[in-house]
C-alpha cells in the first residue's frame, strides 16, 4: 500500500515512466504485471502494438533478426513517443530492446532522459543464462503446441464448449471454424493439417530439441526442422548490456517475485 500511495501523486514526466527490457522468456512481463499491482500503475506492452512484419514466408523467417529489426524499428519509435513521460510501465518485448548503429542512436536519444530503465536477465553467468532461457523457450513452445492441438481437436469434433471462456472475437472465429469444418471438406482438411503439424512439432521438440544460436552473421539462415528452436538469447543479452538501453540490471534467477519487486523499487529514481 505504501508504494501505491507514493506513486498516486506522481506527475507525468521523465521519472514517471518505467521501462522494462529483457530477452525472450526471462519473465519480464510477469514482473511488470506484479509491479503494476504493487505501484498502482498501468502497463503498455510493446508486443501488443509493434508490427513485427510478415513471418508467413520461409524466406522472411529464415533471415532472422537482420530483417526483423527493420520491420520493428518504426513501430518502436512510435511506441516510445506515445508513452514516454506518462505514468506507466513499458513492457518492452524481447527483440524490441535490441538495437545498434544509427537505430540505437535514435532510440537512446529518445530514452536517455528517463532514468528508470531496467534490464532483466537471469544471471551474470553466461552458461546459467543459456540454460535458464532455453528451458523457458522450450516450455513456452511445448505449451503453445499442446494448446494448439487441443484447439484444433475441438474444432474437428465440433466441441463448442471448448471456446466458452474465449473473448467474443476469438469465440466468434472458433465457432465459424467449426461451422466451416462441418460444411466443407477442404476446411476439415485444413484444420486436420494444422492439428497434425502442431502434434509433430510437439513430439519432435519433446524427443530431441536443438537450439539454433543466432550469430548476427548476414549469411546465417535458420531452417524449419520440426525439432529446432531459434535461440537469440546470447545476442539479445550482449547487445542490450553493451548498448546502454538500460541503466539498471536486475538478475532474477533464484529470486522470488517479492525480492525482485523490492529490488526494482529500491532503484527507482523519483
Amino acid at each position: 500500500m505504501k508504494y501505491i500511495q507514493l506513486f498516486e501523486n506522481f506527475q507525468d514526466g521523465s521519472h514517471s515512466t518505467i521501462l522494462m527490457f529483457g530477452p525472450q522468456g526471462v519473465g519480464k512481463s510477469t514482473l511488470s504485471k506484479e509491479l503494476s499491482k504493487k505501484l498502482g500503475m498501468s502497463i503498455v506492452e510493446s508486443d501488443d502494438v509493434i508490427d513485427q512484419g510478415d513471418w508467413s514466408s520461409e524466406d522472411t523467417w529464415s533471415k532472422g533478426w537482420s530483417v526483423r529489426k527493420k520491420n520493428e524499428f518504426i513501430g518502436m519509435k512510435k511506441y516510445l513517443s506515445e508513452n514516454l513521460g506518462k505514468r506507466v510501465i513499458l513492457d518492452i518485448g524481447g527483440s524490441h530492446g535490441v538495437w545498434d548503429g544509427a537505430m540505437l542512436k535514435e532510440i537512446l536519444d529518445m530514452i536517455n532522459d528517463y532514468p528508470n530503465r531496467f534490464l532483466i536477465i537471469p544471471s551474470p553467468n553466461e552458461e546459467e543464462n543459456t540454460e535458464f532461457l532455453r528451458g523457458r523457450l522450450l516450455k513456452r513452445e511445448l505449451g503453445y503446441h499442446t494448446d494448439n492441438v487441443k484447439y484444433w481437436d475441438a474444432v474437428l469434433s465440433g466441441d463448442e464448449r471448448f471456446g466458452v471462456k474465449f473473448d467474443p472475437s476469438d469465440r466468434k472465429e472458433f465457432l465459424e471454424r467449426i461451422r466451416l469444418v462441418k460444411s466443407e471438406n477442404k476446411f476439415r482438411n485444413m484444420a486436420l493439417s494444422q492439428r497434425n503439424s502442431s502434434k509433430e512439432r510437439f513430439d519432435s521438440l519433446s524427443k530431441n530439441p536443438e537450439f539454433m544460436v543466432y550469430t548476427n552473421s548476414p549469411d546465417q539462415k535458420f531452417d524449419f526442422a520440426m525439432n529446432k528452436i531459434e535461440d537469440y538469447s546470447k545476442f539479445f543479452i550482449d547487445t542490450m548490456l553493451q548498448s546502454g538501453v538500460a541503466n539498471h540490471v536486475i538478475y532474477n534467477k533464484d529470486k522470488s517475485s517479492e525480492q525482485l519487486m523490492d529490488e526494482v523499487i529500491s532503484k527507482l529514481v523519483l
